[in-house]
C-alpha cells in the first residue's frame, strides 16, 4: 500500500478498504464525504486502466448509495479533483441546500466541525454493515495510528 499524502492524511480519518482502495472521511462532519483512494501511481483517472475506471466508479457509487442513506441530502457529488494532491483519489461528497457553504465548493470550506468519537464509530459499524462483504474496516488496533 502506497503512502497516503500528507495533505489526505491530516483532513481525513482512515475508515477501511476495499481492496487495495482505501476509505477515507473527511474530518469537516458538516458534510458526508468520503474519499476513496486507489493503490496506484497514476495521478490521473483517465489513465487508468478501464477496469480499474470501472472498479472505482462502482466503488463511488456504492459509497454514494451509503452516504444518500446516513443523512438526507439534496445532491452527491462524486469528483476526482487533484490540483492540490496528486495522489489518484475521488471524493463522494453529499450536499444539502441548507449545509453552510450551498451551492459553493466545500473543499476548505467553514466553519469547521470535527466528529465527536462516538459518531466515528457509529460510522465505521455502518459501513461494515451497508457497503458490502469486501469492504475491511481499519484494524482497530491501528486505528489510533490511522487517525
Amino acid at each position: 500500500m502506497r503512502t497516503l499524502d500528507p495533505r489526505l492524511a491530516a483532513d481525513t480519518h482512515v475508515m477501511g478498504f476495499f481492496g487495495d482502495t482505501q476509505v477515507l472521511l473527511l474530518r469537516n462532519a458538516h458534510y458526508p464525504w468520503l474519499v476513496l483512494v486507489p493503490d496506484t501511481d497514476e495521478t490521473e483517472f483517465h489513465r487508468l486502466p478501464l477496469a480499474a475506471q470501472s472498479e472505482l466508479m462502482a466503488l463511488a457509487s456504492r459509497l454514494a448509495v451509503f452516504i444518500e442513506n446516513w443523512q438526507p441530502l439534496d445532491k452527491v457529488n462524486i469528483a476526482a479533483i487533484g490540483n492540490v494532491v496528486s495522489q489518484m483519489h475521488l471524493h463522494v461528497v453529499g450536499r444539502r441546500c441548507d449545509d453552510p457553504c450551498w451551492p459553493g465548493v466545500v473543499w476548505g470550506a467553514e466553519p469547521f466541525k470535527a466528529y465527536e468519537a462516538e459518531a466515528l464509530d457509529t460510522l465505521r459499524s455502518r459501513l461494515v454493515a451497508e457497503v458490502g462483504e469486501d469492504y475491511r474496516p481499519i484494524a482497530q488496533l491501528d486505528l489510533k495510528k490511522a487517525t
